[in-house]
């Protein structure tokens, strides 16, 4: 008994710093993501990204409390450090849960918000200079151009004489750039004639969005079930080596 309880604590101390890696790591990633793709915050003109990433940074949090009390409270063999740690990664794991439902109910929703998002901001390409910098660097960043049917799109927010300069492969047609036609003297935007069209980017930008949260969704739902299953083996230790923390120090009270 012993020797499984040693065991026990050794593994459960390896997976709670590694829940303090996972959660630094998250953070981070959340961060990243957040201060990267501030333009599809912007564009896409939703709250939904801005919930999921600010779900994943609190997430990343919990995780470094917990991996702090895992640690500390396996060394120190405090239980009431180990039954807080089973309690809050108990309310964590039913909160992932929560998340992965709403992912998969919303995940339709999830696409038609982006695809309504960016035509909504898209007629404010010439209105607002925001606007112009956002959509000119998801285009750049993604290599898309347009919402879902690609440069032809622009011509009901732009004119059908011009696109964005931003949809240009690289520095293809970068001496065919003049200034979009535009009543806003604020707003300064560069666009390309039409006729270099073939020239900028095919695929639409709310397109390759989707495609690709598409794309990674089945792999993050792989790695949310082993990740649940590994967080409730991690309850069950806390709380088995916590009641055995108590046991030790009764019988030498």
């Amino acid at each position: 008994m012993d020797c499984f309880l040693a065991l026990t604590r050794f593994l459960f101390f390896i997976f709670t710093f590694s829940l303090w890696v996972v959660g630094v790591v998250g953070f981070s990633f959340a961060i990243y993501f957040i201060v990267e793709y501030d333009y599809l915050h912007s564009t896409a003109d939703n709250y939904t990204l801005s919930y999921v990433s600010t779900a994943v940074i609190v997430f990343a949090v919990l995780l470094v409390v917990l991996g702090f009390l895992g640690c500390c409270g396996t060394c120190k063999d405090s239980k009431w450090m180990l039954y807080l740690f089973a309690v809050i990664l108990s309310v964590l794991l039913l909160g992932e849960i929560a998340l992965s439902i709403y992912c998969l109910v919303e995940r339709e929703n999830i696409s038609d918000d982006i695809t309504h998002g960016l035509e909504k901001t898209a007629a404010q390409y010439l209105e607002d200079e925001s606007t112009v910098k956002a959509w000119d660097s998801m285009q750049e960043s993604l290599k898309c151009c347009g919402i879902d049917k690609g440069p032809t799109d622009w011509a009901q927010y732009i004119g059908a004489q011009y696109i964005p300069e931003s949809c240009c492969d690289g520095d293809a047609c970068s001496t065919l750039v003049v200034d979009c036609p535009s009543d806003n003297d604020q707003v300064t935007a560069e666009c390309v004639p039409v006729t270099s069209i073939l020239l900028t980017y095919q695929e639409g930008c709310a397109t390759k969005i989707n495609d690709s949260l598409k794309d990674n969704f089945a792999i993050l739902a792989a790695c949310g079930i082993v990740f649940a299953f590994l967080q409730l083996l991690g309850v069950f230790s806390a709380v088995h080596i916590g009641s055995e923390a108590r046991k030790h120090k009764a019988e030498f009270a």
